[in-house]
């Protein structure tokens, strides 16, 4: 594998020292022979190469990213925060939602109540029907009987 900019101590530098994306694409692999590809000795070091920068950068971002969230969890005590309060921005659109449920709950209760109102008025028309329909049957039954003669 030769490395641009030469060989020697510079190489052996290079080797410790994490891969920056000029030396990824500019790289070059010995090939074995015509039409051979490869060493892959040399491309098998390289992945091993690639894949362990790789996870130590993702140590890295995880660890600076925990001592970020701490370092604002800090800075939040010192200025007298409380973890729970948030920005003067944070909290108006807080409160605009909770108008907005508001509105809607009043909306839904006004819907509701139109709803019960019908229902009541449906329920009191059936029961004035049926009182109706029971008044109409009993008064035929009891014309019924009264026509009829008395068996003895």
């Amino acid at each position: 594998m030769s490395w641009p900019g030469g060989a020697g101590s510079a190489a052996a530098a290079r080797s410790r020292r994490p891969l920056t994306p000029h030396e990824i694409r500019t790289v070059r692999l010995r090939r074995l022979g015509p039409r051979k590809g490869y060493d892959p000795a040399e491309v098998d070091a390289l992945l091993r190469r690639l894949a362990e920068e790789a996870a130590g950068r993702d140590r890295t971002i995880g660890d600076l990213a925990a001592r970020l969230s701490r370092a604002e969890a800090e800075l939040a005590q010192r200025r007298g925060v409380a973890r729970d309060q948030t920005p003067l921005a944070g909290r108006l659109a807080e409160i605009e939602r909770a108008r907005t449920a508001q509105q809607y709950a009043d909306e839904l209760i006004e819907v509701a109540q139109h709803a019960a109102a019908q229902l009541v008025e449906q329920a009191k028309r059936q029961a004035a029907a049926l009182l109706n329909d029971a008044h109409r049957v009993a008064a035929q039954t009891a014309q019924a009987s009264r026509a009829r003669p008395v068996a003895r």
